[in-house]
């Protein structure tokens, strides 16, 4: 395990991590931030475990290549951190390649320059879990994208995304999942929320418009500030105690125990969203 102490450390070469190693902040996203500053891409995680948890990512760039704040190979995770302004030609900000974990992120005003995702690329597997995305960028994909092999989107929160092409908010491929997840006032055509391009696609208790899937809300999410950017749900929103039952998670993305009795009827359930 590596701690890093509070402060922000400008890079000139990507931090590169293999095997099973923890790279931590001492005291969280806020106090600490890895910075590319426009000069390269912050992370790569080889194949293995390794964890990065507790950054302020930014300032990343994959020129001409993928993941511009931190790139998986297969096996590693990014959690609790923030990831803002980063630039790749796929992932603004996280590509996977194979069987990553996105869990407890922001991530936002990332941005791709080629077809997809400005904000976390799966390309084969993978698990985007407890998100808030927003605000990110692409040609196409400018939240999530979500190539093939059962990538999946958990409880996350996907707004207001803006893609010049389809999938303004999340682009699934064949055998993709989705479930417990908001994605709304995203912008993209077709497909401004969610997109999807092959079969054995699955959407299940999630509020977006169209209605896809199974049990899917496709009323507002009532927000509690849209404009201020405070993406949490009030009792009155239609997604609280709507979601399927999520064993893997136990926690929202503000650390609140998950099943919770939101709507007060006397049955704990999971909410959509993160």
């Amino acid at each position: 395990m590596i701690w890093v102490a509070d402060g922000t450390y400008p890079i000139s070469a990507q931090i590169s991590l293999t095997g099973s190693v923890t790279f931590v902040s001492v005291n969280g996203a806020a106090n600490t931030t890895i910075r590319g500053n426009g000069a390269t891409r912050c992370f790569d995680i080889g194949y293995g475990s390794s964890v990065i948890d507790g950054f302020t990512i930014e300032g990343g760039v994959a020129h001409a290549g993928n993941g511009g704040a931190v790139y998986i190979t297969r096996g590693g995770s990014v959690q609790n951190c923030i990831i803002r302004s980063n630039r790749a030609s796929l992932g603004g900000a996280i590509f996977c390649f194979a069987s990553g974990v996105v869990e407890r992120c922001v991530l936002v005003a990332n941005t791709a320059t080629n077809s997809g995702a400005g904000a976390v690329y799966l390309l084969a597997g993978g698990l985007v879990k407890n998100c808030l995305v927003y605000s990110n960028t692409a040609v196409s994909a400018a939240g999530i994208y979500l190539g093939y092999g059962t990538g999946m989107v958990q409880n996350c929160t996907v707004v207001r995304n803006i893609a010049s092409d389809q999938g303004g908010g999340i682009y699934c491929g064949p055998e993709s999942r989705v479930e417990n997840t908001i994605a709304w006032f995203n912008i993209g055509s077709p497909g401004s929320n969610h997109y999807e391009s092959g079969l054995d696609i699955a959407y299940t208790n999630c509020c977006t418009a169209p209605a896809i899937g199974t049990a899917c809300v496709d009323s507002d999410p009532r927000f509690a500030n849209l404009g201020a950017c405070d993406f949490h749900i009030g009792t009155n929103s239609p997604c609280v105690d709507t979601g399927i039952d999520a064993m893997g998670v136990t926690n929202d993305f503000d650390g609140m125990m998950r099943p919770l009795d939101g709507n007060r009827d006397g049955a704990a359930k999971w909410d959509i969203g993160a």
